[in-house]
């Protein structure tokens, strides 16, 4: 039996940057997207005029080398943040 290892790789954040009222993102606020409307900053603009807060939510699975690569920057990451959380076990690209 042969292994692969499989990573998925998330991003999700807030997009910082202004958009206009003719920016696409906007074109759906009266239909898909009606009552989707959250944004602390404009809390007296109804939802039907926006600002909609706008999210970048991208995700990808990889397979092969490029997986153990991903794994090495989380196993870094967690060897100098996630101590208190316990210890991550290397993974052994030999077998």
């Amino acid at each position: 039996m042969v292994l692969q290892l499989i990573s998925h790789v998330f991003y999700y954040t807030k997009c910082n940057r202004k958009l206009y009222p003719d920016h696409e993102l906007f074109k759906t606020l009266l239909n898909e997207h009606y009552g989707d409307f959250r944004n602390s900053n404009a809390p007296t603009v109804p939802p039907e005029q926006g600002p909609r807060e706008p999210w970048r939510d991208i995700h990808s699975r990889v397979e092969g080398p490029v997986a153990h690569d991903v794994f090495l920057n989380f196993y870094e990451r967690w060897s100098k943040q996630g101590k208190k959380e316990g210890h991550l076990q290397p993974i052994d690209q030999t077998k």
